[in-house]
């Protein structure tokens, strides 16, 4: 899926990012069905980089239902992209113990794309974990301070 000028804020309007992270989503999940948990991995972060264009954009209307239900599969995918993290972290260390170094499974550490990856996956994560606290009750407002009488002065 190109992107093209998706650096740009405000390039595509929030209704076609909708459109096309929703495409990327549903590949993902198509790769994940597929157990290509590597593919369906990217493809899936590359959702969230949608999500987050999306949150961004200036004429996004957070009331509608199709934001709404854009958001909802936003969890669905964080859920699942937690579940290929751990696959896929003990993949790649069954790998390295065995000394699997040639596979094509193997990413190295230093791939700007991983630490890419690495930051928008652990700001999504941070995210969802500000949405699921409970929201803070306001603290009540100060007691009066008592005013001084005759007899007590």
């Amino acid at each position: 899926c190109d992107i093209g000028a998706f650096g740009k804020p405000g390039y595509f309007s929030a209704p076609v990012l909708m459109d096309k992270a929703e495409e990327v989503r549903v590949a993902g999940v198509d790769a994940y069905n597929k157990r290509d948990a590597v593919k369906a991995y990217v493809l899936l972060m590359r959702f969230t980089h949608f999500y987050d264009a999306v949150l961004k954009h200036k004429a996004l209307e957070k009331r509608s239902a199709r934001f709404k239900d854009f958001q909802g599969k936003v969890l669905t995918v964080v859920d699942l992209l937690e579940k290929l993290k751990a696959q896929l972290l003990t993949q790649f260390e069954q790998q390295e113990a065995s000394g699997m170094k040639g596979s094509a499974v193997v990413m190295t550490p230093v791939d700007s794309l991983d630490n890419d990856l690495v930051e928008i996956q652990d700001g999504i994560e941070a995210r969802f974990a500000k949405l699921m606290q409970p929201k803070a009750t306001p603290a009540p407002p100060p007691a009066p301070a008592a005013v001084p009488t005759a007899a007590t002065a």
